[in-house]
């Protein structure tokens, strides 16, 4: 839910000023404001993940690539059989 709320009031935004505003400013927003804001969400998930799930494994994203892989290679063959 957060994520979506996010990444739609970030869009809403975007265009507001891209619409209404200096191209000064919606270049500001989009170039530099974009990017950090969302490093802000990702922390403050992993802060709350942290919190609320305390005895719960975590990946590293290592590990989750290589799942990811593993995943793709094993669904590929299954389609390839089908």
């Amino acid at each position: 839910m957060a994520w979506t709320l996010y990444f739609a009031a970030s869009a809403v935004l975007s265009i507001l000023l891209f619409c209404f505003g200096p191209v000064e400013v919606w270049s500001f927003f989009a170039n530099v404001l974009t990017p950090v804001l969302l490093g802000v969400m990702f922390g403050g998930e992993y802060l709350i993940r942290l919190r609320t799930m305390p005895g719960r494994s975590h990946f590293s994203i290592y590990e989750t690539i290589q799942a990811y892989r593993e995943y793709s290679r094993r669904r590929l063959g299954t389609l390839a059989v089908s």
